[in-house]
This record gives structure tokens, C-alpha cells and sequence, in this order.
């Protein structure tokens, strides 16, 4: 909380009773004060740092995959699992209205199946063909219903230049990648919301051109910073 004081702009006189008036505010609310702020800067070390009794108590999970190669082949959205699943399981985790959860997943696309290398003039159009996408899904603990939640992460196997203005670059295809996808969820309802459980998924686009991708080595992690 803020100590009341009255602030003095240039050329004002201070008189008696204004600091008289500062000095029983400052005696009378400095007993009170915590480490928190209600000022528009009042995030500070303190409320991040982990030594002591820091402001915030950090709910972090994280799931970090072996050397398991995962075939995605499907345009539904599949998860993610690269032994172990990266799904994290909550089984209540309660979101607040105006609070924040993290979420962050990257990994390797190491290996794209393309049907039809040749088949170019529809990626000049930028349709989505060659594309594979990455999500974040959570099931709602009280409803059990799923949805999809944040960004989706769009890729392209194809390596192209632009139309306008045109370039010659040769149309190669891509099939190494470093992906990743971030979300930064705000509660903005007027209602708590209940995590069971906050998974990644993956897909294709077009499995008439792409048919499949690889993926390996990933990560994924959330984070809630509790108040």
C-alpha cells in the first residue's frame, strides 16, 4: 500500500500543518506496509525473487521429451507426445478473473513427407498447403468440455520468395525447423476458470501435398505466478 504524503511543485510554500499533516501519515501507515504497491510501478525483485517470503508463489511445470521421434500425419490436431505426452495435468487449477497463465512449447520439425514437390503454383498464391500448425488445447475441470485456447502457430515446409515485387529465388523445400508457440492467457471473463489438465497439439494442413512431419526434442512449459 502507498503512504499518503502531499506532493510540492516549484514555487509552493510549505507550511506547518501540510508536514505536520505528512508526518502523522507516514508514523500511522509505515506500520502497516507490506511488500506490495498499489502504484502503477510496483512490481519490483521482490515480488519475483524465491529467497524469503517473496510476494508471489510460483506454480511452474514443465515437461521435457527423451530422444522419441513423433509422426504427425493427420490435419485433426493431435498431441503432442514424445514419451511423455506434454500435457499437464492440474486436475482443478483455478484461474481468477484479471489473472494471468503462461504457456510456452518449442521443438524440432526434423523431417517433412511431401507428396508433391512439384506442384509450386499454389504456394505463390499463399495458400496453406505446405503448412503444419501447432495449438494449445485444456480441458475445463468443472465442464470437461475441450477447447483450444491462445495463438495457433502456423508453419510452411516451403521456401519461397515473394510475389510483389517478384524474386528468383528457387523454390526449395524446408524440412528442418526450430518451432515454437507462446501464449499469454488472460482471464478477461467475469468468472473463474478451471483447468483439468493443458496439452499441446500438432497437424498438417493438406495431406495431399504434406503428409506427414516429423518432430523431436521439444518443450513445454506453464506458469502461473500466484498472488
Amino acid at each position: 500500500m502507498p503512504v499518503s504524503v502531499d506532493t510540492y511543485e516549484g514555487g509552493n510554500a510549505m507550511v506547518a500543518a501540510d508536514v505536520n499533516a505528512d508526518y502523522t501519515a507516514i508514523a500511522a501507515e509505515t506500520a502497516i506496509l507490506d511488500d506490495e504497491n498499489t502504484r502503477t510501478e510496483w512490481c519490483s525483485r521482490e515480488h519475483i525473487s524465491q529467497a524469503g517470503n517473496a510476494t508471489f508463489n510460483l506454480n511452474f511445470s514443465q515437461v521435457e521429451d527423451s530422444d522419441t521421434t513423433q509422426v504427425i500425419n493427420s490435419t485433426v490436431f493431435t498431441q503432442v507426445n514424445l514419451v511423455p505426452a506434454f500435457r499437464i495435468t492440474y486436475s482443478g487449477l483455478v484461474l481468477q478473473p484479471g489473472e494471468v497463465l503462461r504457456c510456452h512449447f518449442d521443438i524440432n520439425v526434423i523431417a517433412a513427407t511431401i507428396l508433391d514437390p512439384a506442384a509450386t503454383a499454389r504456394f505463390l498464391a499463399n495458400d496453406a498447403s505446405d503448412c503444419y500448425q501447432f495449438r494449445f488445447f485444456f480441458r475445463n475441470f468443472v465442464s470437461g468440455v475441450e477447447a483450444g485456447f491462445g495463438p495457433t502457430a502456423t508453419y510452411s515446409t516451403t521456401n519461397k520468395g515473394v510475389v510483389n515485387p517478384p524474386q528468383t529465388l528457387e523454390i526449395v523445400d524446408r524440412i528442418g525447423q526450430r518451432c515454437s508457440l507462446h501464449n499469454c492467457f488472460l482471464n478477461a471473463t467475469a468468472a473463474a476458470i478451471s483447468f483439468d489438465w493443458i496439452e499441446v497439439r500438432a497437424r498438417v494442413c493438406d495431406t495431399t501435398y504434406l503428409s506427414a512431419i516429423s518432430i523431436k526434442d521439444g518443450t513445454f512449459q506453464v506458469f502461473r505466478a500466484l498472488h
